[in-house]
């Protein structure tokens, strides 16, 4: 099987991470093979750096809670950083990998410009589990050993695509966004669904302890958001199709005693057919979508749904007016 995995540096297993420090500052804590690493850029003090514009464009999608550019520039940090981490673990022996693999505490090293070169420091910048894997109370679901799990593709914020006996899964780890709750709240709501447009949960990946590390759900090849469909390509008809599948799935979850939680298009992927399939049962609220108070309600869910059907229709206006 050939090897389609992205560089170590897209798809390590990230634990915690900072992306704000005054003008601008990333920081993250991750496992590469089985060491820690706590990387840490910020902005030469003295004289220009290597580092400081891509500080800059970060500090920048922070400030406009843009997700898609916190998710590239906090990549391109540990792009820049990644020559630095590889070329300590070449450096030590295998002993010392050994010693270091079962540790909690993490090698930190932080990237300074000096002569126009980003050289590695060591830092006593502090950054801890904020997530932990959960306990296996989900009896009827199917587990996967994690050492069995291979990861080709990182998706998004601890979001894989994995293979497993030569199946191809998506994985959501305990440390995505909305940390452990969110993923017990997803697993817990999903376990109950069988509903053709809402994401089906195949499994949970269990470390050697038994305890939940991640959830194994189906995986889309080449999924889009509803919200970046080009509506260009899609007639009325296909939107009046997708209303009949978006609002039989928040019925479904409802009649079940079930919530959607953070509904909005993003949460929401096209198939290769152009059905859609609801994702992300994590919980929370965008307010656009969701007023704060109605979080994590059904009626929470009603109100996203009613904003839904009318940006859907409002792309489709906008597409025809524009032909």
């Amino acid at each position: 099987m050939a090897d389609d995995r992205l560089p170590d540096w897209l798809t390590v297993n990230i634990i915690d991470g900072e992306y704000s420090e005054g003008k601008g500052g990333w920081a993250e804590l991750f496992e590469y093979r089985g060491i820690l690493y706590n990387a840490l850029l910020r902005p030469n003090v003295n004289r220009p750096g290597i580092q400081d514009e891509l500080l800059v464009l970060l500090a920048r999608a922070i400030e406009n809670n843009d997700d898609d550019g916190m998710d590239e520039y906090g990549d391109e940090c540990r792009r820049l950083i990644w020559p630095l981490i590889e070329k300590d673990y070449a450096s030590r022996t295998t002993q010392e990998k050994i010693n270091l693999s079962p540790s909690k505490q993490a090698v930190c090293i932080e990237g300074r410009t000096i002569e126009g070169e980003l050289r590695a420091f060591s830092h006593t910048r502090k950054l801890g589990f904020r997530t932990k894997p959960i306990p296996n109370t989900f009896p009827d679901i199917p587990t996967f050993s994690h050492t069995l799990v291979r990861r080709l593709d990182r998706l998004d914020d601890e979001i894989f695509k994995i293979e497993h006996g030569g199946q191809m899964y998506c994985l959501k780890t305990v440390h995505s966004k909305e940390g452990g709750s969110g993923l017990q709240r997803e697993i817990n709501t999903l376990q109950y669904c069988r509903h053709p447009y809402i994401i089906p949960i195949r499994g949970v990946v269990v470390n050697d302890h038994h305890e939940v590390e991640g959830m194994l759900t189906e995986f889309i090849p080449n999924p889009i958001t509803l919200e970046h469909v080009d509506f260009s390509c899609f007639s009325k008809e296909q939107c009046n199709t997708w209303v009949s599948q978006i609002r039989p799935a928040v019925n479904y979850l409802h009649d079940n005693r079930l919530v959607w939680g953070d509904a909005k298009p993003a949460n929401i992927l096209v198939r290769r057919n152009n059905d859609l399939v609801l994702v992300d049962f994590g919980g929370g609220a965008t307010e656009e979508w969701v007023d704060s108070k109605k979080m994590n309600t059904q009626e929470g869910d009603i109100q996203a749904l009613d904003r839904i059907e009318q940006f859907l229709w409002r792309k489709v206006v906008d597409s025809e007016s524009n032909n």
